[in-house]
């Protein structure tokens, strides 16, 4: 049966004020799939207090979450955007009383893509099995030893590593200065690299152009940005880095060398077209 939430979905969409749900875990909104439709699927609420009522339930089950507020249209709406980018197809909305389910493309329009000639690079398949997998694999006081869970974690990680594997990735790179007397010659394109406190150095790779302005907010106009497929991404890595750190504002997946060849010998798709973890 279906049900007609036509008055709801002009409720939300009028709203000036939301309360999201996000998950410190992955600094990305928590995400949950639904039992009944296997939705991914957040909670938006209107009412502060029910927010933290929602957060402390959770928090029984070793779930830490945070309240961000929306404030505005505009906020509301890049929120919904994240959502499309992240995979999430469904929103349970949460007003003083009652708890209502909708899917995401209801609210606001989704952009189709298929038929465009420059379609951006998205990665909202891998956005949303890291999610699921660092909600659960980063729980506080969670046992080591507890087989069913040590099953979905390696299940949870397969997932997202087939999904790497799969991806092509935003890899930033930096004009280098000009030399006196080179003026006239095509602009040379360097790494951007971070270190950590070990003074390690890595090399960022984002899923989708808006991670990238989530590290670099002000600086974004510097970059130029490298679409690179996975299977060539170990090629990349400066012989003085460690290896890449994937959406590093965001889950924070430390893709070292040991990483990148693991995922290239079994995820990575052949020029047959299947995958040697399949074989």
């Amino acid at each position: 049966m279906t049900v007609d939430n036509t008055f709801m979905i002009k409720k939300i969409q009028a709203m000036k004020t939301l309360f999201a749900i996000y998950s410190p875990l992955t600094k990305m909104p928590y995400i949950q799939c639904d039992e009944e439709t296997f939705d991914d699927q957040v909670h938006l609420f209107t009412e502060l207090e029910n927010a933290k009522t929602f957060c402390e339930e959770k928090m029984k089950e070793k779930i830490p979450l945070l309240i961000h507020k929306l404030e505005n249209e505009k906020i509301i709406l890049q929120f919904y955007n994240e959502l499309y980018l992240i995979g999430v197809n469904a929103v349970v909305y949460h007003d003083e009383v009652n708890a209502t389910h909708m899917e995401l493309d209801k609210i606001i329009k989704i952009h189709d893509w298929e038929d465009k000639k420059q379609k951006p690079v998205l990665n909202p398949l891998l956005q949303l099995t890291a999610a699921y997998f660092f909600q659960e694999a980063r729980r506080p006081e969670q046992p080591k030893d507890d087989p069913q869970r040590n099953r979905l974690l390696h299940e949870l990680e397969e997932e997202m590593l087939v999904n790497i594997g799969r991806s092509t990735l935003i890899l930033p790179v930096i004009p280098k200065p000009v030399k006196e007397g080179e003026e006239n010659q095509p602009p040379q394109l360097g790494a951007v690299v971070l270190k950590n406190n070990k003074n390690e150095v890595f090399q960022p790779v984002f899923t989708d152009f808006s991670e990238i302005i989530k590290m670099y907010p002000k600086d974004i106009q510097k970059f130029h940005a490298m679409a690179v497929p996975f299977s060539k991404l170990p090629a990349q890595v400066l012989e003085n880095s460690q290896g890449m750190v994937l959406n590093p504002a965001g889950f924070n997946l430390i893709l070292n060398r040991q990483l990148l060849q693991l995922i290239s010998q079994r995820f990575v798709q052949t020029d047959g077209g299947s995958e040697k973890e399949k074989q």
